[in-house]
């Protein structure tokens, strides 16, 4: 499967995408009706309760992360994140085991993380096997580290990513070459 990486501001890509996958900056306005004007898919976008889009989303899900201190400044820790999902009509929704189906995902870094909004890779697995399919074109607009990429590779998705800061490039194409 292919993949491409690139520095952009998450919204110069054209599409039609089958797919879009991403975790965009928090407190930022994340422009829901674009996004989804380039997907034929379904959109799945990260975003902290209180800063969830004024779109309403077809479904939300949680991923409740692990415990750290680093979540503590003058007031009390949240270890939960929203998953709003956007449905299209002839989006994919794949079965997948009842576990994996419950809404809410308890995934954690299995290595000391790289960007500090990094994601579990198993976490967006099994997102990707419940709404893509085999051979879909799955874009990311806020990359980052390039674990919706790493995915994508790995479920035989071809995937096209970017990111507004360009530091990230070099460490996601030497983490892409790591799986081949």
């Amino acid at each position: 499967m292919t993949w491409s990486y690139e520095t952009c501001d998450g919204y110069s890509k054209e599409g039609p995408f089958d797919a879009i996958i991403t975790d965009p900056v928090y407190q930022q306005n994340v422009d829901i009706p674009l996004l989804r004007s380039r997907c034929k898919g379904n959109l799945i976008v990260f975003c902290a309760p209180e800063d969830r889009p004024s779109e309403k989303p077809d479904e939300i899900l949680f991923w409740q992360k692990p415990l750290s201190t680093k979540n503590f400044s003058r007031k009390c820790g949240r270890f939960v994140e929203e998953i709003c999902v956007y449905r299209n009509w002839k989006a994919p929704f794949n079965q997948i085991h009842w576990s994996c189906m419950t809404g809410m995902f308890t995934d954690n870094l299995h290595t000391k993380s790289v960007h500090p909004w990094q994601k579990p890779l198993s976490l967006i697995l099994k997102l990707m096997r419940i709404y893509t399919a085999a051979g879909d074109v799955i874009f990311d607009p806020f990359a980052g580290y390039g674990t919706t990429l790493l995915a994508a590779k790995l479920l035989d998705r071809d995937a096209i990513g970017c990111d507004i800061d360009p530091q990230w490039k070099p460490l996601v194409e030497k983490r892409m070459l790591g799986y081949e």
